[in-house]
C-alpha cells in the first residue's frame, strides 16, 4: 500500500493524506478546507482507479482560484506523489489531457510543451 501526504497549493485545505493499493484509492483525508465538501470528495473517490480520479477532478475551479481541493487531489497523483513502483515499473502512460502532456517513466516526469 502506498501512502501519499500532499500539501495543496491555492486552496483552503492544508494537507491531503491518501492511501492507494494496486492503483485503487483506499482512503483520502483532507486537513482543513470546507469540511462537508472534502468529506464528500473523500467518500466519492474511495474505490476508484487513480486515473479515473485524475480524469474526473482535474481542472475543477473554486471561486476563481484556478484550482480547488478536488483538483489538488488529482494534482497529487499527476505530480508523481503516487509511487506504487510494482505497478508502474517500466511503463509510460499519459496523465494530462490539457495543453502540456506529462509522461511517467519509472516515476520520473518529463513535461513536453
Amino acid at each position: 500500500m502506498a501512502t501519499i501526504s500532499y500539501t495543496p497549493k491555492g486552496v483552503c485545505s492544508r494537507k491531503i493524506d491518501i492511501e492507494v493499493e494496486d492503483g485503487i484509492v483506499k482512503k483520502v483525508h483532507f486537513t482543513g478546507g470546507c469540511n462537508g465538501n472534502t468529506q464528500g470528495v473523500s467518500k466519492l473517490v474511495e474505490g476508484m482507479k487513480v486515473q479515473d480520479v485524475i480524469d474526473r477532478l482535474e481542472g475543477i475551479d473554486c471561486n476563481g482560484r484556478g484550482t480547488s481541493c478536488p483538483a489538488q487531489l488529482a494534482e497529487a497523483f499527476v505530480l508523481g506523489h503516487y509511487t506504487d513502483i510494482k505497478k508502474r515499473a517500466n511503463t509510460v502512460r499519459p496523465y494530462r489531457k490539457n495543453t502540456r502532456t506529462a509522461f511517467c517513466v519509472q516515476s520520473v516526469f518529463l513535461y513536453i510543451f
